[in-house]
Parts: structure tokens; C-alpha cells; sequence
């Protein structure tokens, strides 16, 4: 709300000035918009964006929402963007979220165009799907959407079935649009929150959507492909991709994420590890990892667009000592006798 009043004339070259108070109990940052109409010829409404934080502390089991991803850039006429595909949620008490519910709308900068919705990539282990108004996670009904449409918040009432895993992934399923041919330009500010089965309602971090005009998503591509790599066997390997591997020439949407698997899509050998944050493989390979195999390294940007590139690695076989397989028992014989004992071939 405003405190005092703001003067309804200001004359040419002098300032005014009031005062925003945050009216909410609940800690953390906040975010709004204060709107003012003008008699100006050349401009009548002019928009600010108002932030701020409000100190305290929460009451035990509050639901904790943290948003890591960059600000997320979007282009007239593509596909739905991920707001955030990096949310995180905890809660201490609240082992599901039934009754509960997650909020997602715009607190700055919103149009009737705007749209926000949640993708759906079907009903597989961890993954979201939409039908209709339901939510399903991982082929199990979640909870029943409402609203996303222009500045109306996109509500998903949660039933005791909604887990805290279940929420998270719904929370990164997240996605906005536009529908408009030519949108305002202006950045949109998403505000995340989420009530749980307790009642207790969240932080409500905020994302900012850039919007550009002119520029249409294009996919990511290979700019330098990674060269082969050879291990050594029983001895520790270490190799991290360029960050010049891929580029995104999208100038609002720089951001890729990394995943990594074997050609074909299977899972990385049990003694290699991909670190996807800082592009790097590691690990010991054994006697039986011996011979190469083919890394397929994929960069995502924000809106789910991919290039790939693969690489070989190979396992070379070093000289091993040999070892003691089949201990030889110990063997006696009598003075002034012929001693005549041979020792089995798997002995080493």
C-alpha cells in the first residue's frame, strides 16, 4: 500500500516522492508495480517496478522456494519458455500437499496476452503430464489447474497425493507466452507460490522474463566438436568440455544445460561420473571397462531446444603385475628322498 499522499500536480523540473508499505507477514523479498497516469503529450502512463525485503523469520515447516536459474529470455511467436527449470523446494513438516496449492503469476509488467501454463512431457517416472484442467506426476493425478491466462494467476489446487517431489517438478514445469503478434517489449516478473497442507504459505521469489522482438528461438549448435579421449585403466581420468563446445546465438537466451549418456541413450558406464554444472568427466576405469564406447554430451537452452555432439572414449589396457590367485601349500619330504612336486598353473 501507499503511505502519504502523492502530490496530483508536480511542476516541470521538481521531484515528489512517497512511500511503499510492504503490508505482509511473510519474510523475504517482494516485488509490485505502481502504476501513474500523466497529462505528458508525448507519454500519459508510465510504469515502475517496486522491490523490496521484508526481515523476519518464518514459522517452522514454512515451504522454501528458491529460484538458481538466470533470467529467462522470450521471442514473439515461439514456443513456451521454462521460467525456471532449476526450482527447488523444501518443507520440514509437510511429507505431501494435500489441501495445498501453488500460485504462479505475473507481479510486474503482465498483458492479456501473456500466458502461463505447464508443460506436459507425458507420464513417465518423475515427468509432468496435462490433460484437460489435471495434473498427473509420474501417471498419478497431482492436483486440477486454473487460470494462466493474461494476468489471471495459474492456480494448481494440490490433493494428498502431491509429494514434495511432485510439486518441485510442477514448479519447473513452468512456462511462459505470448500471444500477441507484437507485444510490449517491457520485462514480466513471475512470482512463485506455494501454500502446503499446513496452511503455511512460501517465500514468493520472483523471475524476470525478457521479451524481444525480432529474434525467433533457434536451437543451440555445435561450434568446436569435442575430440576423442583415451583412459587409462586403473588410473583416474579427468576431462571437462569446453564451454566453447556449444554455442546459443539467441542474445536472450545465452543459458544451456548440460546432460550427457551413451550414444543411443543409454546410461553412462557405472565408472564415469558428468558433473552437468561444471561440464566435467571423471573416474577410475577397471580391467573390465577395457575398449571404447561413444559419449553423446546434449546442451539445452531455456526454451528446450538441443544440439548434441558426440566422442569416444577409449579404456587402454595397462600391464598388470601378477598376483596370487591359489596360495601353494606347504610341502614336506624326508632326508635322503627324491622331492618331486609341480604347482598348479592357476597358482598366479
Amino acid at each position: 500500500s501507499l503511505a502519504g499522499a502523492f502530490p496530483s500536480v508536480i511542476a516541470a523540473g521538481q521531484n515528489a516522492s512517497f512511500t511503499v508499505q510492504l503490508d505482509t507477514a511473510i519474510a523475504g523479498a517482494k516485488f509490485g508495480e505502481v502504476r501513474f497516469t500523466t497529462n505528458d503529450a508525448s507519454e500519459s502512463l508510465f510504469n515502475f517496478n517496486v522491490a523490496g525485503l521484508v526481515t523476519g523469520t518464518n514459522a517452522a515447516g514454512t515451504p522454501q522456494l528458491f529460484l538458481p536459474g538466470p533470467a529467462v529470455g522470450y521471442a514473439f511467436g515461439q514456443m513456451p519458455v521454462l521460467v525456471d527449470r532449476q526450482v527447488t523446494l523444501t518443507d520440514s513438516d509437510s511429507v505431501t500437499f494435500g489441501g495445498g496449492s501453488v500460485v504462479v503469476e505475473l507481479a510486474g509488467g503482465g498483458t492479456s496476452s501473456d500466458r502461463l501454463e505447464i508443460r506436459s512431457l507425458g507420464d513417465g517416472p518423475g515427468q509432468i503430464a496435462v490433460t484437460g484442467n489435471e495434473i498427473r506426476f509420474g501417471g498419478t493425478v497431482i492436483g486440477m489447474r486454473s487460470g494462466g491466462s493474461g494476468t489471471t494467476p495459474l492456480v494448481v489446487t494440490l490433493n494428498a497425493t502431491a509429494t514434495r517431489p511432485a510439486v518441485e517438478a510442477l514448479l519447473r514445469s513452468i512456462a511462459y507466452s505470448n500471444v500477441a503478434v507484437s507485444p510490449p517489449t517491457r520485462p514480466r516478473y513471475v512470482r512463485f507460490t506455494v501454500t502446503d497442507d499446513t496452511g503455511k504459505v512460501s517465500n514468493q521469489p520472483v523471475k524476470k522474463v525478457m521479451l524481444a522482438a525480432f529474434e525467433a528461438n533457434v536451437a543451440p549448435r555445435v561450434a568446436n566438436p569435442i575430440a576423442a579421449q583415451v583412459a587409462a585403466e586403473d588410473s583416474s581420468f579427468g576431462f571437462t568440455v569446453s564451454a566453447a563446445t556449444f554455442v546459443d546465438d539467441n542474445s536472450f537466451d545465452p543459458t544451456l544445460t548440460y546432460s550427457a549418456q551413451r550414444q543411443g541413450g543409454g546410461t553412462l558406464p557405472g565408472w564415469l561420473l558428468f558433473d552437468a554444472a561444471a561440464r566435467r568427466f571423471s573416474g577410475t576405469p577397471g580391467n573390465d571397462d577395457v575398449g571404447s564406447f561413444v559419449v553423446t554430451v546434449t546442451a539445452a537452452d531455456q526454451a528446450g531446444l538441443s544440439a548434441a555432439d558426440d566422442f569416444q572414449i577409449q579404456v587402454a589396457n595397462t600391464n598388470d603385475a601378477p598376483i596370487v590367485a591359489s596360495p601353494i601349500p606347504d610341502r614336506s619330504t624326508d632326508e635322503g628322498s627324491f622331492f618331486d612336486f609341480t604347482f598348479a598353473a592357476i597358482t598366479f
